[in-house]
């Protein structure tokens, strides 16, 4: 379902500042596939934007099942996590695309509606790879002897995001790489690919918006080796973001190489073409769906330094105005040992799915981990 906007200028979200943008340069879509059993059905839909709020992920939801019928509970909405779409949540220093954040949902619930309508008799399977060509750790450490300046003139930084290729003054990454590259492939009985579903963490590449960054142009240019450019029903490829909060494509540790966007997305959509080939077939999964009821996460409060008076009072103004633990919703769906893992606003850090449930540390396990320790060096 195309979800470009129509009036410009539109705000952008994925920066640091708010910015606009006037013109379409690639086209957005929410991608959607529904799976039934014979029993159940469920709904997983990927969307061109950055983050989502919960509220704008549940009135799709509402409305995707008032048309299809599916429960909403057997729904997972996520995001592709581009930064170069409209904003429809506030992020950073920027606001929201109001008139644009309106019309998402009903966006959303269209394509789910066309995945129910294009519903055949297929076959479903799985496989997993890893690509440690095409993502890198983007956090490094600092040398001990060369600790930067915070804002307030102290010497707090110790890790720094692209530190620039092979800067001497860093150490090296900050953590591991997540090489892991999943498939989920559906294809009807006479063998002609229906959809492809891959998960892969790097963070985005880089695009003038309006885009959809590389993901977008990886559900197009798979269409060339799978060749189906003129099926009908229209093919679906969807790469959905994985565990990319500090992922990124650049290899500091190596001399800088001229890439482009469209080069490096050739090179996904070949590693994804090899692992398809692999896939063996089942006619028929069971299902199950697991909600975990909730997520706490504890705020840690930052170490304020000497000089940062002001900062302090504006934090501990926010702080208090708080709740101590927030809540998030963890949305899980399995299908005979794959698994696919959703939580509302952390694109970035802790979607994923992994084929053999055993082997889902793109999700649960360093979910908990990575949380509490992106919130311990968060700061308020």
């Amino acid at each position: 379902m195309d979800i470009t906007p129509k009036q410009f200028p539109v705000v952008v979200s994925g920066g640091f500042l708010e910015s606009t943008a006037s013109e379409v340069n690639e086209p957005l879509h929410a991608r959607a596939l529904v799976l039934d059993d014979g029993q159940n059905r469920i709904a997983v839909c990927v969307v061109d934007t950055l983050v989502m709020a919960c509220k704008l992920i549940d009135q799709a939801k509402h409305t995707a099942s008032q048309t299809t019928g599916i429960p909403t509970s057997h729904m997972l909405i996520a995001v592709t996590h581009t930064h170069s779409a409209p904003s429809v949540m506030g992020a950073l220093g920027t606001g929201i695309e109001e008139d644009y954040a309106r019309l998402l949902p009903d966006l959303i619930a269209q394509s789910i509606a066309q995945a129910v309508v294009n519903l055949r008799p297929a076959q479903i399977g799985f496989k997993m790879v890893e690509d440690f060509q095409h993502t890198n750790c983007h956090r490094w450490i600092r040398r001990p002897d060369h600790i930067g300046l915070d804002p307030f003139g102290q010497e707090t930084v110790r890790a720094m995001m692209h530190p620039g290729y092979q800067n001497p003054d860093y150490i090296g990454p900050a953590g591991p790489k997540d090489a892991d590259l999943s498939i989920l492939a559906v294809q009807p009985l006479d063998g002609c690919p229906l959809a492809l579903l891959a998960n892969y963490s790097m963070h985005y590449f880089g695009a003038q918006p309006v885009s959809a960054d590389y993901f977008g142009l990886f559900a197009w240019k798979l269409a060339a080796p799978l060749k189906t450019a003129n099926l009908e029903p229209p093919f679906v490829g969807i790469m959905s973001q994985g565990t990319s909060g500090d992922l990124h494509w650049m290899d500091y540790s190596e001399p800088q190489k001229p890439i482009d966007i469209g080069t490096y997305t050739d090179q996904i959509v070949e590693v994804v073409y090899q692992a398809w080939q692999q896939i063996n077939y089942r006619d028929w999964l069971p299902y199950a769906r697991t909600t975990l009821g909730s997520v706490i996460i504890v705020l840690s409060l930052w170490l304020l330094g000497l000089n940062s008076h002001t900062y302090a009072k504006l934090n501990t103004d926010l702080i208090n105005a708080m709740p101590i633990t927030e809540q998030l919703p963890a949305h899980t769906i399995l299908a005979s040992g794959a698994g696919e893992c959703t939580l509302p606003n952390c694109p970035g850090e802790w979607n994923g799915f992994a084929v053999a449930f055993g082997q889902n540390r793109n999700m649960l396990t360093r979910l908990v981990i990575w949380n509490a320790t992106w919130q311990l060096a968060k700061t308020w």
